[in-house]
């Protein structure tokens, strides 16, 4: 169907955007809602015991399960072991295929993958309970240490060495009771020799290389040549057991350090004099010396199973509790370091966590038996065995604004993480809303924010202090009378700041000194005759002394790190110069300096967005066939010195166009407008380029019609815009780190 129209796409998209908004063209339409809503879902059908995150954002999970259905899709056999893009989706190339359970695993600095559990294949080989496997595909490699029993726990050394425990009796070539230490080349056991005489669980080294481990080894000479019950720490070299002795009354199932080098456990032990010398049920902090047990009580109402610290030093804990830290969290919960009470994070799953992963972002990956959580008290939400939350206890979830058959033209992005979005629409997800929002981290409506503009909001701009700039076609916002542009307090009411446009205002940017650069339709802003480009004092509105004075509109700004301004639109002369549809200001005077791309003069050639990478040099887009003395169909990089065309030349064809182009902090370059190939792929509408190269990368969510709009928000999320009805966020061709989970559709 998308092909059979694809002759119309440019035509329909600039019929709409003349006929809605004559000059403004970096814009989010919003047309049907996408059936997608509930975010990252692998879906695992089978219970989920290990969730490790790679460096690369990609998440491995090991369990008892044998098919996924990430994120709605149709399930796809994985069998024991799995690894998943940032989005949920799944990583089609790994695939190692486990013939029994995995629950151990652990990432070696190059990549390479340690797999643990109770199988006898995996990646292609006979290896029995633990394997390392090919950092890509899976396959293992000829390290082989061939266990006799279960491997529960695997952790890397910093000299590489292999340390792992589990059942086994008998480990890479040599007899070694439940731990041993492996040679990272051969997978040989090396003299390290704690000789368990039961089950080790978990295995934590520590900084300085010593090595804390916790299971049921109990009584007379149980580990490390001690008597040590269930928890112990190791020399690194003789693997004898130092004096640090909890002495734990039963199972110790989770160890996690922290900052200060205090040691958090879980476990089963309870009661009187259950560790540390303590009374402490399921859950402790040790003296990283003595072994006694601090003040720290959080009295979980059953076992921990999972402990992690955050950045802050809060402790996330997860297990089969029912309540724990003061408060009714059911399997997992965030506790105070100093108090251990828990806080307002509450995802209610319905069974038991067994793991817990902590993102870069924050966001928490959670594993286990679940099925459903109920965050924060919410209605109960389906997720088979793994999810992931947000810093506030909400799932992770995809924005669906429920606004279908209206437009967003403008999103932002406060600090806090709250989206705004401004358009032409009069309810967001049922709720009335008159042409701006504001939205939750989770895609929920802000329900104190209700600004009820008038008319159409074009863009928004958040200001440091964390006041909001809105621009657009109305004349009442906020609850004052305001033409075209606004200031807004952070609960959405108008504060006394008006410029009093005479006609539309089109892009807002906030230059470092607080002063604001406005482009539009308008010929009198701030108090003054200016024509279509003006910048405005952020106290008093009014327009100061920079006065370009276009013939035409500025459908785009742009600031260069040494202060010049770029301006791009459908003009022909701006700051006393013949410009063709792009220029360069001086910042006081606003006179062009010689940077002179010229695309042409006809309209249609003209710029609709400008981009300033780190280096300094310039990437445009709109409707122009030349650019920079060169042929470059709609998308270009040029020298900053002299305006030319360099040799990135994404060429998205000429029957196309490109509306928006954003920078990632990766250098690369992300691409949306009306196209079906681009940078020397297939790609509908939105693509990711090589910043060096202007090839299109693996990143692929397929829109099935326009896309006008793109932002990369902190977290390297893309919010992306238009009046396309689906994108493929569940499919594998979409792989990529930053995650599009944020589409408006």
């Amino acid at each position: 169907m998308k092909k059979q129209f694809g002759s119309n796409r440019k035509n329909l998209g600039g019929v709409f955007i003349l006929a809605a908004f004559a000059f403004f063209i970096c814009f989010a339409g919003v047309a049907q809602a996408q059936s997608a809503l509930d975010g990252f879902d692998p879906n695992a059908n089978g219970t989920v015991t290990v969730v490790v995150l790679q460096s690369d954002g990609k998440i491995l999970i090991g369990g008892a399960f044998t098919a996924l259905s990430p994120n709605g899709g149709a399930a796809v056999t994985r069998n024991g072991i799995a690894r998943l893009n940032p989005d949920g989706t799944l990583d089609a190339a790994f695939n190692p295929n486990a013939s029994g359970f995995v629950n151990a695993i652990a990432v070696q600095g190059d990549g390479r993958v340690l797999a643990g559990g109770l199988f006898t294949t995996i990646g292609g080989q006979t290896r029995n309970n633990i394997a390392r496997l090919d950092a890509v595909t899976g396959a293992a490699d000829s390290f082989d240490p061939n266990a006799n029993n279960r491997i529960r726990s695997i952790a890397v050394q910093a000299d590489t060495r292999i340390l792992a425990c589990g059942d086994f009796t008998s480990i890479g070539g040599q007899t070694r009771n439940r731990i041993a230490r492996l040679d990272a080349t051969t997978g040989t056991a090396d003299s390290f020799d704690p000789n368990a005489n039961d089950i080790v669980n978990l295995i934590v080294v520590q900084a300085d290389g010593r090595v804390l481990v916790g299971g049921n080894f109990n009584g007379a000479n149980s580990i490390g040549g001690q008597t040590r019950n269930r928890i112990a720490r190791l020399d690194a070299t003789t693997g004898l057991a130092d004096s640090f002795n909890p002495n734990a009354n039963n199972i110790v199932q989770s160890i996690a350090v922290q900052a200060d080098g205090k040691i958090l456990v879980g476990g089963n032990f309870s009661g009187a004099n259950s560790i540390g010398g303590q009374s402490r049920n399921f859950m402790a902090r040790l003296d990283a010396t003595t072994g006694a047990a601090d003040s720290f009580n959080a009295f979980p109402a059953g076992s921990v199973t999972s402990i992690v610290v955050q950045k802050d030093g809060r402790i996330l804990a997860g297990g089969s509790f029912s309540g724990i830290g003061g408060q009714a969290n059911v399997g997992i919960a965030r506790l105070d370091a100093t108090t251990g009470l828990a806080d307002s994070f509450d995802p209610k799953p319905n069974s038991i966590v067994t793991s817990i992963a902590l993102q870069s972002d924050g966001k928490v990956l959670a594993v286990g038996f679940f099925t459903t959580l109920s965050p924060n008290g919410g209605a109960a939400v389906t997720r088979n065995n793994i999810a992931r939350l947000e810093t506030n206890g909400l799932l992770d979830r995809n924005l669906n604004l429920g606004i279908a058959g209206s437009f967003v033209f403008a999103t932002a992005v406060q600090a806090d993480g709250k989206i705004l979005i401004g358009g032409s629409f009069s309810s967001v997800l049922g709720v009335a809303r008159g042409n701006i929002a504001r939205l939750n981290t989770d895609g929920t409506l802000d329900t104190t924010f209700s600004p009820n503009a008038d008319s159409d909001v074009y863009a928004i701009a958040v200001q440091a202090d964390g006041k909001i700039l809105a621009s657009g076609f109305f004349s009442n916002i906020g609850g004052q009378t305001r033409n075209r542009i606004a200031r807004l307090n952070p609960d959405g009411t108008a504060d006394s700041w008006n410029p009093n446009s005479n006609n539309q205002v089109g892009p807002i940017v906030v230059q470092a000194d607080g002063k604001i650069l406005v482009g539009g339709n308008f010929t009198n802003i701030g108090g003054q005759t200016r024509n279509h480009i003006a910048r405005l004092d952020a106290n008093t509105g009014l327009a100061d002394s920079f006065n370009p004075n276009a013939d035409s509109s500025v459908y785009s700004i742009a600031v260069q790190a040494d202060g010049k301004i770029l301006a791009g639109g459908p003009f022909n002369t701006i700051g006393g110069q013949t410009r063709n549809h792009i220029a360069r200001l001086d910042a006081t005077t606003g006179m062009a300096d010689s940077f002179d791309p010229n695309p042409g003069a006809d309209f249609n050639a003209h710029v609709s967005s400008i981009a300033v990478q780190p280096d300094g040099k310039i990437l445009a887009c709109g409707g122009f066939l030349t650019i920079g003395g060169q042929t470059r169909n709609h998308i270009a990089r040029l020298d900053p010195n002299t305006g030319l065309a360099d040799s990135w030349d994404p060429n998205a064809g000429t029957g196309a166009f490109v509306y928006t182009i954003a920078v990632q902090s990766d250098g690369k370059v992300l691409a949306v407008g009306s196209f079906g190939s681009i940078g020397g792929q297939l790609r509908n509408d939105i693509a990711r380029l090589d910043g060096t190269t202007g090839a299109a990368d693996s990143f692929n969510p397929n829109a099935d019609f326009t896309v006008f709009s793109v932002a990369v928000q902190a977290d390297g999320k893309i919010l992306v815009g238009g009046n396309f009805s689906t994108i493929d966020i569940a499919s594998d061709k979409s792989v990529h780190q930053a995650q599009l989970d944020f589409a408006f559709v």
